[in-house]
């Protein structure tokens, strides 16, 4: 069974160890990852994978050359993203072909021409994944579906090769981890954040925050903070990419902290039983489906998310609730259960 995968942009490094695996998979006997560099620069040797010419930007765009790939191969799994018509548009002039497609499902436009355009592509799939439950649930719903059976979940995760409840937890800060981009609603984390440290009882020590990542907005947020007098108070930290560097951030971390639009950070954050203080509103990531009411706090708004900094920075007890985090992590967002049902999906369109 010969299997091609076609990338939108490029080859983030969180998906590196899923294409590992499914290239090593027993019955897959030629596994090639395509791919530009229009995003994510470089490419990965643990499987082979080809760097495209893409022709356009992210708004409208296409990889060059792709069509003598496609015909080499018998399964073919694209990112579901129609702003890139080589990822669905060869999907109608290879019908011959298996076609699994991956990604959100909806995304943020929904107006009638993209919804039915959506739709001719699910009918054309042979199988379709989503990143989870409840974009699986939105897709059947707001498309009104009738082909059920061939949409899955599969959880949107990474793989944590060192997850666990650290034993020597004592709480020293507040973490911010990830790309630092304004979208993240950085400079209202630092005003929630100086809010807290006024309201703190002075006679006991302040945890602090740290924000650890990389970007160019950090400047900005450096002088935020001077200005809001708290530079004792807040540390900025270089972005760390492998498990030990994250896990000894993650290890004395009291919560992980983004006020918008969380990301893949919660489920580094869930593996090291960290709970997640985030706000309701601007959220766009599949990732922040995963959050409940055990294992986060979701927030109506900043004042709220302030007093949650207060109520977690005072909370003698956290074992439950790292607990909980962790169990969620072992249960929802195993990296092995994102590859089982890959391999399940490829195994069910080629019978």
């Amino acid at each position: 069974m010969k299997v091609l995968v076609i990338l939108e942009y490029g080859i983030p490094d969180y998906r590196i160890d899923l294409f590992k695996e499914l290239s090593q998979a027993e019955f897959i006997e030629n596994f090639l990852v395509i791919n530009s560099d229009k995003i994510y620069k470089g490419s990965s040797r643990l499987f082979k994978n080809k760097c495209l010419n893409f022709v356009g930007n992210t708004k409208l765009g296409f990889h060059s050359g792709l069509l003598e790939y496609i015909k080499k191969f018998d399964i073919i799994i694209s990112s579901f993203n129609i702003r890139v018509l080589s990822c669905w548009i060869p999907s109608f002039l290879f019908l011959e072909k298996q076609w699994i497609f991956w990604g959100k499902g909806l995304g943020t436009n929904r107006n009638f021409l993209i919804n039915a355009v959506r739709r001719l592509i699910i009918n054309r799939a042979d199988k379709v994944l989503v990143y989870n439950k409840n974009g699986k649930e939105k897709l059947i719903k707001v498309l009104n579906l009738d082909c059920k059976q061939k949409i899955e979940a599969v959880n949107n995760t990474v793989r944590v090769t060192n997850h666990g409840i650290p034993s020597d937890f004592n709480g020293k800060y507040f973490l911010y981890f990830g790309r630092i981009q304004e979208r993240k609603g950085l400079i209202e984390l630092i005003n929630c954040y100086k809010e807290f440290v006024v309201k703190s009882n002075l006679g006991k020590e302040i945890p602090k925050l740290r924000f650890v990542g990389n970007g160019k907005y950090k400047e900005v947020l450096k002088e935020h903070v001077k200005q809001n007098d708290i530079l004792n108070l807040v540390d900025f930290e270089e972005g760390v990419y492998n498990d030990e560097s994250i896990k000894e951030h993650f290890r004395q971390a009291i919560a992980y902290v983004c006020p918008y639009n969380v990301g893949l950070a919660v489920v580094n954050s869930f593996a090291y039983g960290v709970p997640v203080i985030t706000i309701q509103k601007k959220q766009i990531a599949p990732e922040f489906h995963y959050l409940n009411e055990c294992n986060s706090f979701v927030c109506k708004g900043l004042e709220e998310f302030t007093e949650k900094l207060s109520y977690l920075s005072n909370l003698e007890d956290v074992t439950l609730m790292k607990k909980k985090c962790y169990d969620f992590f072992k249960i929802e967002l195993s990296h092995d259960n994102m590859v089982e049902t890959f391999i399940k999906a490829i195994n069910e369109v080629r019978d």
